[in-house]
């Protein structure tokens, strides 16, 4: 396996109100490398960019460079709906920036999240105009896909009005908005663009009660079929939510089990197909 080096909090977004860091991982030989851009999860208020912590060094060890990023939060006082999208693509054009001083092809960039950040991925896979490169892959893990039904689940089964705040707004006052901002909306106006040719690799946990998957992860997987798009995917039948990334509940040796022997794998054969090596 490779030797890598990592650079961190490295500034790559600054708005009126913060710098958007991220660290960034890179392997050590050769050059042509995909490159991944890691989103955390948090329920669009909470995480930070060294959930990722072991995804970087794993990912950089096998000839894929990565970058795990923060990205605008939302609160009760702010919403962070679109601005967050923003984080996404300028993270991209942060990347381009760069490409040739850390020895990565930008033409093999994908995105890689877990809950909100498998959202986040998906958008800026739908929305790549916005940016300076094309959104080659997404890996999601539980991932919400449909704004306007966890918006409703949501609202149901917790008491902190999580997408309400995201862009707030209610979803009866502004439902063409939720409905906009959900991926499994965009997919029919994407794949009318010749130039679209993303594929996804959907991952989640069969006991997962934060994000259904009945009507998040599977329901996407079915509109990725009728429209013949490229997807893997992979259950954890056991699990539930919060389990792909590094967070309290999971130790970090735990992860480390779950990426060498379970997932880790499966993602790098993907991201490598997907990408030429």
């Amino acid at each position: 396996m490779m030797n890598f080096r990592k650079l961190k909090h490295l500034v790559y977004h600054t708005t009126d109100y913060e710098h958007h860091t991220a660290n960034v991982y890179l392997p050590m030989d050769g050059v042509d490398h995909p490159f991944v851009i890691c989103v955390h999860g948090g329920a669009f208020q909470a995480g930070a960019k060294e959930m990722y912590d072991a995804w970087g060094p794993f990912l950089a060890r096998h000839g894929i460079a990565s970058m795990s990023v923060n990205y605008t939060l939302s609160s009760l006082n702010r919403a962070s709906y679109p601005t967050l999208l923003d984080d996404m693509n300028a993270a991209i054009n942060f990347v381009v920036k760069h490409a040739a001083d850390w020895g990565i092809n930008p033409m093999k960039l994908g995105f890689m999240g877990d809950s909100a950040g498998g959202y986040l991925g998906s958008m800026a896979a739908f929305s790549h105009a916005r940016s300076s490169a094309k959104v080659k892959f997404v890996v999601s893990a539980y991932g919400v896909m449909d704004i306007v039904d966890w918006a409703h689940y949501t609202n149901a089964t917790r008491d902190d009005f999580v997408v309400n705040k995201l862009f707030g707004t209610d979803v009866f006052v502004a439902r063409r908005l939720y409905e906009e901002a959900s991926p499994i909306n965009l997919i029919d106006e994407a794949v009318r663009t010749p130039t679209f040719d993303t594929s996804f690799f959907m991952i989640w946990g069969g006991r997962d009660e934060i994000v259904k998957p009945q009507k998040q992860t599977l329901a996407f997987i079915e509109k990725l079929k009728q429209y013949n798009i490229p997807y893997e995917t992979h259950c954890e039948p056991e699990l539930g939510h919060f389990w792909f990334t590094k967070n309290e509940d999971k130790g970090q040796d735990e992860l480390l089990l779950v990426l060498k022997e379970v997932i880790g794998p499966k993602v790098v054969a993907f991201i490598k197909e997907k990408t030429g090596g």
